[in-house]
């Protein structure tokens, strides 16, 4: 009976070793799991984590990343409205680790503050006083919190003046007015600078010193020549589907352009108008992108007709409308055959009301909606109504819904419809 007992007491023994070695394993390893964690929540709330506006952190393929507030963004020029001010900026060089959610931008004059906020540049602050100097500045935000004001840009709003009418037998031209570094109002930003050692050929439209360009004495393609059109556009999900072979619904002139036709002698135009296949899906819900791009050479969107518009320019960097001949319909085949216009064609089924805004028109490849000549009112639009892509924001009824949105017109004047792509462009031919 002795034995038994003593094996008993050897394995308690050697059980209770095992139970002790056991724990100070289990000890070490629980360690590393959970101090890391626990410590970095502990410093979470001791440094002012959460929603105290310190650093936040988020979980990017295991790895724990530690998101801070946004750095400032870069102010730009306040544009005075009757009443309001358009803020541009840029944004910040660092977002802090985590996606920016927004930007307020805040005039101030004295005790008076106001805000407004938006998802772009530029911002519109409204509700200030006429004559009153203001000192705007801009912040971002994300998850974090709001980050370092911008540096202060001033303005002092006014009432609006009447726009000076185009004189459509003065037309400024548009030659030189093209940037490839930045956005500016009544200009084109270029992707590309398209240019030539040749002057542009005299045309008895375009005044002597070559300033201005008279739209009613401008020779047009002689012809009348019918297609069979194809287009539709429809919503599907968050796209706008937009189909069609690139035929316009209206006439057309002759082209190539014939020997016997006055026009030759100033655009002898060798191109034959081609179906040439448009399957687009742009943006159906288009916002306004952190900052404006380029436009290049080729079509940048497509009119109701069926047919696509180009930006402003020339294949020489010039004022395509001021020089090149159109068709009566103001359209033309380039080298490919594809029919195309340079500002919004007079033959489109939707006409300008004088008393009201105008009809939509067009959609633009970043999906925004252009429409004609008239803004609110009916009011007759120009380059100093607009922003430097062409455009502005109000309450229009979009997809049947009232809302408000950017927007772009066309203008009488160069660059006629598009400066830049307020939204994101997608890829179209």
């Amino acid at each position: 009976m002795g034995r038994p007992r003593q094996q008993r007491r050897v394995a308690s023994v050697r059980w209770r070793g095992a139970t002790l070695q056991g724990i100070a394993g289990w000890f070490l390893t629980a360690r590393r799991l959970w101090a890391a964690p626990v410590l970095s929540a502990l410093c979470l709330t001791a440094c002012g984590g959460g929603d105290g506006g310190g650093p936040t952190t988020s979980a990017s393929g295991g790895t724990t990343v530690a998101v801070t507030r946004p750095g400032a963004p870069t102010i730009g020029n306040a544009t005075a409205g009757d009443g309001s001010a358009s803020i541009a900026f840029t944004a910040p060089a660092s977002n802090g680790g985590g996606a920016i959610s927004g930007y307020t931008a805040t005039c101030s004059a004295g005790a008076a503050n106001l805000i407004a906020n938006g998802a772009a540049s530029p911002i519109t602050v409204t509700g200030l006083t006429n004559g009153t100097a203001y000192s705007c500045t801009v912040t971002a935000t994300n998850s974090a919190g709001t980050g370092a004001a911008s540096g202060a840009t001033s303005v002092t709003p006014a009432a609006s003046a009447p726009s000076a009418a185009i004189d459509p037998a003065r037309i400024p031209i548009g030659d030189g007015k093209l940037s490839t570094t930045m956005p500016r109002v009544g200009f084109v930003f270029s992707c590309t600078n398209p240019s030539s050692p040749n002057p542009p050929g005299k045309s008895p439209w375009v005044s002597a010193d070559g300033l201005t360009w008279d739209s009613t004495a401008k020779l047009a393609v002689q012809g009348a020549v019918t297609w069979a059109s194809s287009f539709v556009t429809q919503i599907a999900g968050n796209s706008r589907q937009v189909d069609g072979n690139g035929l316009p619904s209206h006439v057309t002139g002759n082209f190539p352009i014939a020997a016997t036709d006055p026009a030759r002698q100033y655009d002898a135009n060798p191109n034959r108008i081609q179906s040439v296949a448009i399957a687009w899906g742009l943006p159906a819900n288009p916002v306004a992108a952190p900052n404006p791009t380029c436009t290049g050479l080729g079509a940048i969107g497509v009119l109701l007709s069926g047919a696509r518009i180009f930006n402003a320019l020339d294949a020489d960097g010039r004022d395509a409308v001021a020089h090149e001949v159109q068709d009566s319909c103001d359209g033309h085949p380039q080298g490919a055959g594809i029919y195309h216009y340079h500002n919004v064609s007079r033959c489109l089924q939707a006409q300008d009301d004088p008393a009201a805004h105008s009809p939509l028109v067009g959609y633009i490849a970043d999906g925004f909606g252009l429409y004609g000549l008239r803004g609110e009112g009916g009011k007759p639009l120009t380059n100093a109504d607009l922003d430097e892509c062409h455009g502005h924001s109000h309450a229009l009824t979009i997809n049947g819904v009232q809302t408000v949105q950017y927007h772009y017109h066309a203008t009488k004047e160069y660059p006629y419809t598009v400066g830049c792509y307020r939204g994101t462009p997608v890829a179209i031919r």
